[in-house]
């Protein structure tokens, strides 16, 4: 299963049909709204319609936009036409659906959602506090609650940040995404709940987490790994089976990942490298170039100044090296370096990632590391820097990445 947004498929008609289709006259008014263009007019031009797909068929759907059927208010943003299909209740798939919500909520920085409602014990289930009773459009009374989406409150009810949790590969890439700090896809495993997560990250890193069975991966491999698609899937794995999996498969390339730990504190002092030294900001950061930089795993500028941090060192104009956050979690932040050639060998990359351990552990979260074994530069900066090894990770990727 999968939660995608009707306004990025290219599917929409079908989507659309299937909307229609529910037996809940919302969902055909809904249906018409998209088809008829004016779904932005009723309920506000940044809204989504979320899906919860299983191949072609449509699960549960909802939207998240500014208004909905209470208004004149100034309550927004809102979770409304909340449906699941009769044949799927039950299973608590609209749970999915709200986790959704609560990433683009934390990703642009809303800190509350609300949901107008003539059900009481439903959305509780979920998470949902009531607040108050108000007048909908029709003129009748609704039970108004919210969500709070605070990722230091984080939602215990939200499957995708306890799969991020358990992924035994990596921790903070997937919980970048289900906490809503940076933008990637997740697709579910799910029959009667959730079993398995599959998180995709906007830098191309994928990592499986829960129940992972051949059926699964299977799919992973014949429309993920060697499906074309716009940027690259690289799954990233510490699952002996999974690596048995893909070890005979045609098309595939298997390396490996060492990841890194720093369990020591910061030093007091932080070493100088002889260049200029300044936190990434929108001032610099257009200058960065080189292959990992921010762009390399933040979708925007904007999500990473907001989201993200780091530092550069400056030869004038031109940026030497950069160190950045390349993954953000409430609990850990990967970090990213990149020196132009020139000025390899001169210390820079130790200095900037001194700069960002400093300040993680001021954060009280923890920093981590990880390269491609053959990198044994990113492997000696590391060491360098008080990282120590934690794991090796198995690669899986396809011939022609």
């Amino acid at each position: 299963m999968e939660v995608i947004h009707y306004f990025d498929s290219d599917r929409q008609k079908h989507w659309r049909e299937a909307i229609r289709r529910s037996d809940w006259n919302a969902g055909p008014f809904l249906a018409q709204l998209l088809r008829d263009g004016t779904f932005f007019d009723a309920v506000g031009a940044n809204s989504q319609v979320l899906l919860l797909t299983d191949g072609d068929a449509l699960i549960s759907y909802c939207t998240y936009a500014e208004k909905d059927d209470i208004q004149p208010t100034e309550l927004t943003p809102w979770v409304g036409f909340v449906y699941t299909f009769p044949e799927h209740r039950g299973n608590r798939y609209a749970g999915l659906l709200f986790a959704e919500v609560e990433r683009l909520a934390r990703a642009e920085g809303v800190h509350e959602v609300f949901l107008s409602t003539n059900h009481t014990g439903l959305y509780e289930k979920y998470g949902f506090t009531y607040q108050t009773t108000l007048t909908d459009l029709d003129g009748n009374p609704s039970r108004v609650y919210s969500k709070r989406t605070d990722p230091a409150r984080e939602n215990m009810n939200n499957p995708y940040c306890a799969f991020a949790k358990q992924c035994s590969a990596n921790r903070v890439y997937p919980l970048s995404i289900a906490q809503g700090f940076q933008d990637g896809n997740i697709f579910i495993d799910a029959n009667k709940g959730v079993r398995a997560v599959l998180f995709w990250h906007y830098a191309g890193f994928a990592y499986l987490s829960g129940e992972i069975t051949e059926a699964l991966l299977d799919r992973i491999y014949r429309n993920y790994l060697l499906a074309e698609r716009n940027r690259r899937f690289v799954l990233i794995t510490g699952d002996t089976a999974a690596v048995r999996f893909f070890a005979d498969k045609p098309g595939i390339t298997i390396e490996r990942r060492v990841e890194y730990r720093y369990d020591k504190a910061p030093p007091e002092t932080i070493g100088t490298c002889g260049y200029r030294i300044e936190a990434i900001s929108d001032a610099n950061l257009q200058k960065i170039r080189g292959r990992i930089i921010p762009s390399f795993a933040w979708s925007s500028e904007k999500q990473f100044l907001k989201n993200g941090f780091g530092y550069v060192a400056m030869d004038g104009d031109t940026v030497a090296a950069v160190a950045f956050s390349a993954s953000v979690s409430t609990e850990e932040v990967d970090i990213g370096v990149e020196t132009a050639e020139p000025y390899r060998r001169k210390g820079l990359a130790k200095a900037l990632v001194g700069r960002m351990c400093r300040d993680i552990v001021f954060m009280k979260k923890k920093p981590v590391w990880a390269h491609a074994a053959s990198n044994t530069g990113s492997m000696q900066t590391a060491l360098s820097a008080g990282f120590s090894v934690d794991r090796i990770n198995t690669v899986i990727k396809t011939d022609f990445l």
